[in-house]
């Protein structure tokens, strides 16, 4: 029909959409926890995901009964009156930084069991020898 804009198509969302199921489920704000509950994985109420574990699981690091935690490189700026935290977005290290500092960082911590491992140059996880 002139002057009305045909409707856009999305094949591969249709297929998805198309193969899904409808499950009645409670609300989540909390994607993280909407996950978990999907996959029927236990959670305790009042504690946060397992996030670390959750993103080291998925980036494929060593699969070991540990603690996981993030360790995201950040750069700390002294002010005045305050500590001013900045992500890596606003700094940058290259390949062989970030393997000199992890070397460095698992050698002294070697005797209490506590790793350090890069993901990637901005994703960094501490793996802890037992859970916490």
């Amino acid at each position: 029909m002139p002057g009305v804009e045909a409707r856009r198509r999305y094949p591969f969302l249709d297929t998805l959409l198309g193969r899904a199921r409808r499950l009645d489920a409670p609300l989540q704000t909390d994607t993280t926890r909407a996950l978990l509950d999907l996959w029927g994985l236990p959670q305790a109420p009042n504690a946060e995901p397992p996030s670390g574990a959750l993103a080291a699981l998925g980036l494929e690091l060593p699969a070991e009964l540990r603690t996981w935690a993030h360790a995201d490189p950040v750069y700390l700026k002294p002010d005045q009156d305050s500590l001013l935290l900045f992500d890596q977005s606003h700094f940058e290290l290259d390949e062989a930084e970030c393997a000199a500092f992890r070397d460095a960082f698992n050698q002294h911590f070697a005797d209490r069991d506590i790793r350090l491992h890069i993901a990637w140059r901005r994703h960094w996880f501490l793996s802890l020898p037992a859970p916490m």
